[in-house]
């Protein structure tokens, strides 16, 4: 927790730290950048501290200097590269996909059977709830979680490839696990406090969820999950199978993706299902 040291004691060491790590945050997945949200914020929930944490960086301002030369200087070998590689400075590595602002997905990223968040990591749905008791108990800890929640879905659900390829559920949300931890912690926190019989139903349940979710992760294995073309109808045919079937297979839809370079709507693809067993048989082989 070097934020919480650089707030009770400002120093060029814990600044550096900071430097270094919102660098190499920023660097990995630059959207993780929206972290600094938590960094501000911390630790205030209302006006009034709001005004005074704007004071308090700004007698600081010689370590947020500091910061930010240590983040420049995590990017600087990238932007080296990019340089001798392509002769610019800044180099947009994703051609023609961006973001798509004013149109975000967040039902499909949240609840879509394709790559839903909480249809294939359940637990993080009732994680959410953990910021009720954030705002009852731990209003200073909300906020900038809250907000930090909210942007960071924002700017998810935005992106051209809002089921973002082949991979298990929504893989770019893992990078804010840190950050759910906290209200994952605060509903853990209020369930463990719960009459016996409530915590006991209550905790069995947070089991159940992991236990669901590890079976999910090897149906997946088995394809018994597809990579980016589930549909409702595909996912509760192997609702409890370990293995695909070929009525599976029959219900998978290919997503479009040239249509959501576009920003446009997508067309029904039907996936080959011929693809689809040289796929298995293709996974089978390389395990």
């Amino acid at each position: 927790m070097v934020t919480v040291k650089w707030y009770s004691k400002p120093c060029f060491k814990t600044s550096i730290f900071l430097g270094i790590t919102y660098g190499l945050i920023s660097l990995i997945r630059p959207t993780n950048g929206l972290i600094v949200i938590v960094f501000l914020l911390w630790n205030t929930d209302n006006l009034l501290l709001l005004k005074e944490r704007f004071r308090f960086l700004l007698k600081h301002y010689v370590n947020l200097i500091a910061i930010f030369l240590l983040v420049c200087l995590i990017w600087l070998p990238q932007l080296c590269y990019w340089k001798y590689v392509t002769g610019n400075w800044w180099f947009y590595s994703y051609g023609n996909e961006g973001f798509f602002f004013s149109n975000p997905q967040i039902l499909n990223v949240l609840f879509g059977f394709r790559k839903g968040w909480f249809i294939y990591t359940p637990l993080m749905f009732f994680a959410c709830f953990g910021f009720v008791l954030l705002y009852k108990y731990y209003q200073k800890l909300f906020w900038n979680m809250f907000l930090f929640f909210l942007i960071n879905i924002y700017f998810i659900s935005s992106w051209y490839c809002w089921w973002y390829g082949g991979s298990f559920g929504q893989r770019p949300f893992i990078d804010s696990y840190p950050i759910m931890a906290f209200p994952l912690t605060a509903l853990v926190s209020f369930v463990l406090q719960r009459k016996k019989i409530v915590k006991s139903i209550l905790l069995s349940f947070a089991v159940l969820l992991i236990v669901f979710n590890l079976f999910q992760n090897k149906k997946y294995f088995n394809m018994a999950i597809h990579y980016d073309s589930m549909t409702r109808e595909s996912f509760f045919i192997t609702l409890f199978k370990i293995e695909p079937t070929e009525e599976y297979a029959d219900k998978l839809q290919s997503p479009d993706y040239e249509n959501a370079r576009k920003g446009l709507p997508e067309r029904k693809i039907k996936y080959k299902k011929e693809q689809f067993f040289i796929d298995v048989f293709k996974d089978k082989k390389n395990k």
